[in-house]
């Protein structure tokens, strides 16, 4: 794949930790030299959550990279009111200066009426929906600790205001955790606090945390543990004992978690489904998955997992995870560049070859029958919408559907990322001058 700047963002987090990861221990090649040797993911991969050496004993880190919007309007102050009764056995913080980091640059306009321009800024990178589907935030890596930004808005686009942070789980509609690192010289040692929508007063977490916490939609939120391969799950203002592994995806009913276990030194993982009480509900410890670029995704009924990137025995990838045998389930012979369920059935893929199509499989690892469709990623909404990138026509194509493509203004974007309740979706495209700009799209 050719080079460019969709890991820019990852590999300028990378070279701040070499120098605190090379020192863990025997054996394991500096993580500089282990990301030279990996192909570079073009723009669209950044749609999917994806973890990269979430088991390094001195930063285990999940990189996430969905869709965004931003505002490209003039942001009213957030007016710093009362902290709400969250709970936490320490003091609220004092409340931060709200953040100001959006790009004030003229937003490219879009070449069609269906998609509304919000904004354009230096680094969006992802987008974290609420779970009732009326507010969402936007990540902006704009710098690294210190300088990093996160932007509410409204699902119409209207801003929210914005808070200090690098990574955030929602708890419910209008609280979240953020993190943050309140010392610019500490890069790996995160902070968690508790937040809510419209109010700059934090709350903190006890501990310090890796990036990548992820929130079940229903209260819950799987925190990596800083320094470790472990994590914790905060619920209701308690925090579990540390658990074994690194978190990287929610089942839909909030009820099942996926984490890694990393082998720190090689960089290989192998998947374990577990129960909000830890306990396993399937793992399959043959399978020999490269963190790096990874990607794990429930079904809708939560009864099996894609998983992008993996090798078992003569088996190539990816693979399907039924949590009903623990059996991984090859699907094909080829890297996965992006991939989303279109039902419980039936799972769609795109590989990363140049000029690949879209590939739909069955939960039995058989292809499916479908009309070519060139596609650079995929996403499927609640409602069932499959919208496919194509960066060859600057465009989004609905399957089996009447709607024209949209059209963009630009030729490298991420696939949409859907809302919960399917209506609308976030598109950010990367632009030549290495910036970013961001569309809300209603097909």
């Amino acid at each position: 794949m050719d080079e460019n700047g969709t890991d820019q963002a990852l590999r300028r987090r990378a070279a701040q930790l070499t120098e605190a990861i090379d020192g863990d221990g025997p054996g394991r090649p500096p993580l500089a030299e282990v990301l030279a040797d990996t192909p570079a993911r073009r723009p669209v991969d950044r749609g999917v959550r994806t973890a990269l050496a979430p088991g390094l004993a001195a930063a285990g880190i999940v990189v996430v990279a969905l869709a965004i919007v931003l505002s490209g309007f003039t942001r009213g102050p957030v007016v710093p009111v009362a902290s709400s009764p969250v709970a936490s056995s320490q003091p609220p913080t004092s409340s931060p200066t709200a953040a100001t980091a959006t790009s004030t640059a003229t937003a490219t306009p879009p070449l069609d009426s269906r998609a509304l321009v919000i904004t354009r800024a230096p680094s969006l990178v992802a987008v974290r929906w609420a779970p009732d589907g009326k507010t969402f935030a936007l990540l902006d890596e704009s710098g690294f600790a210190d300088h990093a930004v996160i932007h509410f808005f409204s699902r119409e686009g209207g801003s929210l205001g914005d808070v200090s942070g690098r990574d955030l789980a929602w708890i419910d509609a209008e609280r979240y955790v953020v993190l943050q690192w309140p010392d610019p010289t500490e890069q790996i040692q995160g902070r968690a606090f508790i937040g809510q929508v419209g109010r700059t007063a934090l709350t903190q977490i006890p501990g310090t945390y890796g990036e990548g916490p992820i929130g079940s939609g229903r209260g819950e939120i799987a925190l990596p543990l800083a320094n470790s391969s472990e994590y914790v799950l905060w619920s209701n203002g308690q925090l579990s004992q540390p658990r074994a592994g690194r978190p990287v995806a929610w089942s839909n009913d909030g009820q099942k978690l996926a984490v890694l276990h990393v082998n720190a030194k090689t960089l290989r993982a192998w998947p374990e489904v577990v129960g909000l009480s830890g306990a396993r509900l399937a793992a399959a410890e043959s399978l020999d998955c490269s963190v790096i670029g990874l990607a794990v995704v429930f079904s809708p009924d939560g009864l099996d997992v894609a998983i992008s990137d993996c090798v078992a025995g003569a088996g190539t990838l990816p693979f399907i995870l039924s949590l009903a045998t623990s059996k991984p389930l090859s699907l094909g012979d080829r890297p996965v560049n992006s991939m989303a369920w279109a039902n419980d059935q039936r799972l769609y893929t795109v590989s990363s070859d140049p000029g690949s199509s879209l590939t739909e499989w069955g939960i039995d690892g058989q292809a499916v029958a479908i009309a070519s469709q060139t596609a650079d990623g995929v996403s499927v909404s609640s409602t069932g919408i499959v919208a496919v990138t194509q960066g060859s026509t600057n465009s989004i194509a609905f399957l089996d559907s009447p709607s024209e493509p949209i059209r963009l203004a630009a030729s490298q974007f991420v696939a949409p990322v859907w809302s919960p309740v399917g209506t609308v979706a976030v598109v950010i495209c990367y632009l030549p001058d290495d910036s970013t700009e961001a569309f809300l799209i209603t097909p």
